[in-house]
């Protein structure tokens, strides 16, 4: 935005499906349409390659919305559990 990085996404891909596994946008820039621009940037980039299969795992009612408008729904739920390191 005007020339600085105020976003990332960060995904998977492979010859047959891209995945989104985060998509972060500074607070400051927050609400400014940027996680909309680097997610619909993403899945044309997929599909200028060949790619239309985009799978996504939203956490939140804001990506979840993103998603959304941008023509994508819920197929499954599934809770991710996280790795503990024990001593």
């Amino acid at each position: 935005m005007n020339g600085k990085i105020v976003g990332l996404l960060y995904g998977h891909i492979s010859e047959r499906a891209c995945r989104v596994d985060y998509l972060i946008v500074s607070k400051k820039h927050r609400k400014a349409g940027v996680g909309r621009a680097l997610f619909y940037n993403y899945v044309e980039w997929c599909r200028h390659n060949g790619i239309n299969n985009v799978y996504i795992w939203p956490d939140g009612e804001t990506p979840k919305r993103i998603y959304e408008e941008g023509g994508y729904r819920v197929v499954e739920i599934r809770k991710a559990g996280r790795a503990v390191l024990g001593e």
